[in-house]
């Protein structure tokens, strides 16, 4: 259950913080900003800062599954559907 909230807190975060996969030029007027996994992976480590469990810990699950998070955003999955991924979600 923790993991799940932490998952899903992640991906939540950075994509409410406009740092999702950029949008398709035809899916709207304005696509959202291009950002680089790096900003990502910042974005990921800010959000250890506030989830209520050890920071070490978090900044290590950013380590070990960060990668995979982003992939998981690029293809458009919601939070839910990335913790599902993860084999986070209980």
């Amino acid at each position: 259950m923790k993991y799940t909230m932490i998952a899903a807190a992640l991906a939540g975060a950075v994509m409410a913080g406009g740092l999702a996969a950029p949008a398709m030029a035809d899916e709207g007027p304005e696509p959202a900003p291009a950002v680089s996994a790096q900003e990502i992976t910042e974005a990921m480590q800010q959000v250890c800062e506030v989830v209520p469990m050890d920071h070490d810990q978090c900044l290590n699950y950013v380590d070990v599954y960060g990668g995979l998070v982003i992939t998981l955003i690029e293809q458009d999955l919601s939070p839910q559907e990335i913790a599902a991924a993860l084999g986070l979600r209980s």
